[in-house]
């Protein structure tokens, strides 16, 4: 980045156009930022190199820099453009999100233009506006919200109190004044209930003429269900002008944030999909994690779009998302077969330890799932909490609970029944299912749940069993093997590691990687955190006498004769706790 220039001019003085060129090979921006005031106007400029990707944000991060330095945070953003610069061509594109943006920028990398810069333009003044108009888009204005992508939108229960039809009747009073025109109550009735979504848009794109516009919309039977727009010229309504059309189009996505909808069994063969222009309205969006399926965030939504879960404390918590970045199809296949999974278990009935699907949707080449956010994972939990050192005795009985709880969403998942028979079931095939990677990661641990946590749960938190990239469900009478093993090495069944068996077993795979399981959780009730640590140290070594360069913690190994057993140190392990317990 290059370096910062403040000027400051008095009304009346022109603001200069003219900024220093950098050579063409370097393709850089220049950034000007100019606030308006009632008594002068401050410009200040930078230099961006552009990036190979997400440019968007790095100039946002400039422009915001920009105007800390001239000390005008807190201005109202009214505008923002690029202007494309070549021999003797000049060219302004308006600029509503990341995409408008990138747009400009292809078009000066492509090489149709010299130079470019991208300019913002803030007011700041203490004078209440002059007209309804003035009023209502600076409360729109105002009402912005900026995800994670510097993207701006307004919340939907924000942009329906603005857009009342007490103030919708105000402006088309103030309309039909100066146009000389009539609309009627039962007009504006209908423009609050079916269209202040495309009302907000043509007051933002900040068209003229503003009534004949929206006038010519309604008389076309035009509203909010009409919206998106497409940009291509084919769908432009014939009373628009390429250039209205144009602006509305980049607009209209500013007050069409996605309104999530909860995950039903019913969306079993079914996908939300949203194109890249769609806004998912997060306002928090921290990365907690990776994996093999994408990453994990912990993100919040904005209130008003998000209805798909609340917690007693909490009517809009942290939610955890899972991104699949759609690289590859297998990628996007196991994010179909885990949102699959979850929503054929849930026809069955939730089951208090298994998570909860709360969302599954598509937006532009990338797939996301939702869930309630954890506390920490189990793993975690053996690490920070030693047993041994407050209240063990009620820890014991909490964690024999959670793992009582645990069995019985194992074999709802290896039954797929539930416990009473509903109308809705009878008639279907009997399923059974497999999870495939039980692991103390993908078991987490959660102090609040939408359902009231009570007894030593209210104290302690439930475990939930999580991440079904792996599993599968199918009906009973094609029984539950499958050939494919891809679960950790750590708790792998002994029949992962046979050779030319044609049909492994999952249900039994998933009993061996929870008993291993309830194994560590004795050593950790037991011996603590140290205990634990040293107990994976014992037993880690190589897996099979004739590889001996590959190691695992593991608790199978195979000999020189090629039988499969038990380590000596988990043997060791388990007579020691035996002992103890005696």
């Amino acid at each position: 980045m290059g370096g910062l220039e403040i000027l400051i001019y008095s009304p009346g003085s022109t603001v200069p156009t003219e900024i220093p060129k950098l050579p063409k090979e370097k393709i850089s921006l220049d950034i000007c930022v100019i606030v308006e005031q009632e008594l002068r106007q401050m410009v200040g400029h930078g230099r961006l190199d552009l990036p190979d990707s997400s440019p968007y944000p790095r100039a946002c991060e400039q422009r915001d820099s920009i105007i800390r330095n001239l000390g005008a945070s807190g201005s109202l953003l009214r505008s923002q453009r690029v202007i494309l610069e070549g021999i003797g061509d000049q060219v302004s594109r308006r600029i509503a999100n990341a995409i408008s943006f990138d747009q400009a920028v292809t078009e000066l990398r492509n090489g149709q233009f010299t130079y470019a810069t991208f300019e913002s333009t803030y007011s700041r003044t203490s004078q209440p506006p002059k007209t309804v108009r003035k009023r209502l888009l600076n409360a729109l204005i105002e009402a912005k919200v900026q995800d994670p992508e510097h993207r701006w939108f307004i919340p939907a229960h924000v942009l329906r109190n603005i857009l009342s039809e007490q103030n919708i009747t105000e402006l088309f009073r103030e309309i039909d004044k100066l146009e000389a025109s009539t609309t009627d109550h039962k007009q504006i009735s209908k423009i609050s209930r079916d269209g202040f979504k495309l009302l907000a848009t043509v007051l933002l794109a900040d068209i003229k003429p503003f009534g004949v516009l929206l006038r010519q919309f309604w008389e076309h039977d035009i509203y909010d269900a009409a919206l998106p727009f497409n940009v291509s010229d084919d769908h432009r309504p014939f009373f628009c002008s390429p250039l209205q059309y144009d602006h509305i189009c980049t607009f209209q996505w500013q007050t069409m944030a996605v309104e999530l909808e909860g995950a039903k069994p019913s969306d079993l063969n079914t996908v939300h999909r949203y194109n890249a222009q769609w806004i998912i309205p997060f306002v928090e969006k921290h990365k907690v994690g990776s994996g093999g399926f994408g990453d994990v965030y912990k993100v919040k939504l904005a209130p008003s779009h998000q209805k798909i879960y609340e917690l007693p404390s909490d009517p809009n918590p942290y939610l955890a998302l899972k991104e699949c970045n759609r690289q590859t199809e297998k990628r996007k296949a196991d994010w179909f077969k885990e949102a699959k999974m979850l929503l054929q278990l849930a026809q069955f009935g939730n089951r208090r330890h298994l998570i909860r699907l709360l969302a599954a949707f598509q937006h532009g080449e990338k797939y996301y799932l939702i869930f309630p956010f954890a506390k920490c994972d189990l793993k975690e939990h053996f690490r920070r909490i030693d047993p041994r050192r407050q209240d063990r005795s009620k820890r014991v009985v909490w964690m024999l609970g959670q793992l009582h709880g645990l069995a019985n969403g194992l074999k709802h998942i290896h039954e797929h029944t539930d416990d009473t028979l509903h109308p809705d079931t009878l008639g279907r095939a009997p399923k059974t299912g497999y999870h495939h990677d039980l692991k103390p990661e993908n078991l987490l641990l959660f102090d609040e749940l939408q359902d009231t946590l009570e007894g030593l749960e209210a104290e302690y938190g439930r475990i939930l069993m999580a991440d079904f990239g792996l599993g599968k469900v199918r009906d009973q009478i094609d029984g539950s093997g499958t050939k494919s093993i891809q679960g950790s090495p750590v708790y792998a069944a002994p029949e992962a590691g046979v050779k030319n068996q044609e049909r492994r077993q999952a249900r039994p795979y998933d009993i061996w990687s929870f008993g291993c399981i309830m194994l560590e959780i004795i050593v950790w009730l037991k011996e603590g955190s140290s205990g634990l640590e040293e107990f994976a140290d014992r037993r880690s070594g190589p897996i099979d006498y004739q590889a001996p360069q590959v190691t695992t913690e593991g608790y199978y190994c195979c000999d020189e004769e090629g039988d499969i057993k038990l380590r000596g140190e988990v043997v060791d392990q388990i007579k020691l706790l035996k002992e103890q317990t005696v």
